[in-house]
């Protein structure tokens, strides 16, 4: 995935960061998608809630289903390192 590039836009590293976050913390995308940036503390990542569809296929923030699923994550430097690239690229675009 570090390899591929967009057709359009060759430097969109989007699909990239994406699947590297997913591969270093465990997460299941509809926790990914719920995340903000404060879930973020230094190094650690505090997963509390997750994404669904309901009937309208309308996309829903709610509660993770167990209570051990609410957990803290450890992120490594590598994986900050591209976490601050997207922060980064989202200066750019404002």
């Amino acid at each position: 995935m570090e390899t591929y590039q967009h057709q359009r836009f060759k430097d969109y590293r989007l699909y990239y960061t994406l699947m590297y976050f997913l591969s270093q913390t465990g997460l299941r995308i509809s926790e990914a998608l719920a995340l903000k940036w404060t879930d973020i503390n230094g190094k650690k990542l505090n997963v509390e809630r997750q994404t669904i569809r309901d009937d309208n296929n309308a996309l829903k923030i709610t509660t993770l289903k167990n209570s051990s699923s609410y957990r803290t994550i450890g992120l490594n430097d590598d994986l900050l390192q591209e976490l601050k690239f997207k922060v980064k690229q989202n200066e750019l675009i404002f």
